[in-house]
């Protein structure tokens, strides 16, 4: 199990500013625009109604999916650490009026409880540490409503992009091993942010399964 550490979030660091912000950046992909809307659109099939919702996008980057959500939601509030992606995403959105835009690492955010119906990220706990997911799933199991709804993609057991790479500090886990990180957020500990009053609440699995549009492109190009 890997630890958290504060070189593991400089590293994390480091390694994004080795690209400059751009659609083949965010998905690592030089086909990312032949897969992106495919992708785009499959994904947000698989979310829970965010219909009037308030919906916390974490690591949100140049705002692949922040238009998107905010396009249903009461209000987005998007997150990211690497303030130039955050930049880019606030000018691509520019014209809609219901989205908070913070530029923060995921680790040091405070945010009010029970604020949220949907959290959701997209490629976010692969890049933390066991520790430092833990953490973050307990602040967000914090931060949803009653009944609200965690989805989070992340690429499982190995790279989903072709991007060439000089390093890759990534954690591509299993989905066994996400399923335990989970339960672990919420198993009372000594040291839990849960309140003895939150006992019962935790995360409950909906769905696990893989992307539809990247096996269709990954056929495409064994054959071509």
């Amino acid at each position: 199990m890997s630890g958290s550490s504060f070189g593991t979030r400089v590293r994390m660091h480091q390694y994004w500013q080795n690209f400059a912000p751009s659609l083949e950046s965010m998905m690592l992909d030089k086909t990312a625009s032949i897969i992106h809307i495919d992708e785009q659109e499959e994904i947000f099939s698989l979310l829970p109604s965010i219909e009037n919702k308030r919906v916390l996008e974490l690591g949100s980057g140049i705002g692949r999916y922040t238009g998107l959500l905010a396009s249903e939601a009461h209000h987005v509030t998007a997150v990211d650490f690497m303030e130039e992606y955050i930049i880019m995403n606030e000018k691509n959105h520019e014209h809609l009026n219901n989205i908070t835009y913070i530029a923060a690492d995921v680790l040091d955010l405070q945010l009010p409880p029970k604020r949220f119906g949907v959290v959701f990220s997209n490629w976010l706990f692969m890049y933390l540490t066991d520790q430092e997911c833990v953490a973050l799933l307990q602040k967000i199991l914090k931060w949803l409503d009653v009944g609200g709804c965690l989805f989070f993609r992340e690429s499982c057991f190995h790279s989903s992009g072709n991007m060439s790479r000089t390093t890759n500090p990534t954690f591509y886990r299993t989905p066994a091993e996400y399923a335990s990180l989970l339960e672990s957020a919420w198993v009372s500990t000594s040291d839990s942010i849960l309140e003895p009053s939150e006992e019962g609440f935790g995360y409950k699995n909906i769905n696990v399964g893989s992307l539809r549009s990247y096996i269709k492109v990954s056929k495409m190009f064994s054959m071509s």
